[in-house]
């Protein structure tokens, strides 16, 4: 007997760095007496992102030698199953394959993000007010 165990799997995962400040810098504040300050910072961030995707399957044959096998059903007391059965050599019969049909995908994306971001401070308090204004890069 030479039986194959066959089986398929498929692996996905992904991996983000999320923003990450790369440079920043407050630039000069306008000052509007000590009314009104408009406080303008300009930063720089980055962000990578990486997604892979593979299908892979593997195939196991065993051998087994049966010799004198029998299978009696329902058994009686003049005839009974029996037989000798021994695995056979079945370690040089392994093999992992890719066949035409498997897939392996894999992005990396990486993302320069500059932005002005403005803070503003009405009678010496600050408002707790920040207003953005991002732009994208993606390589």
């Amino acid at each position: 007997m030479q039986p194959t165990i066959s089986t398929h799997g498929i692996f996905q995962g992904s991996l983000s760095t999320g923003d990450i400040t790369l440079f920043s810098i407050g630039l000069p504040v306008l000052d509007f007496g000590s009314i009104f300050k408009i406080c303008p910072t300009f930063n720089i961030y980055a962000e990578a992102d990486a997604s892979i995707e593979a299908d892979l399957e593997m195939d196991v044959a065993l051998r087994y030698t049966a010799s004198g096998g029998q299978l009696v059903y329902p058994s009686s007391q003049s005839q009974r199953s029996g037989g000798t059965y021994s695995p056979g050599d079945s370690s040089t019969n392994v093999q992992l394959s890719a066949g035409p049909s498997v897939a392996a995908d894999a992005q990396l994306s990486a993302h320069l993000e500059p932005s002005i971001e403005f803070g503003l401070s009405l009678a010496g308090h600050n408002t707790g007010l920040y207003l953005a204004s991002p732009s994208s890069t993606y390589t």
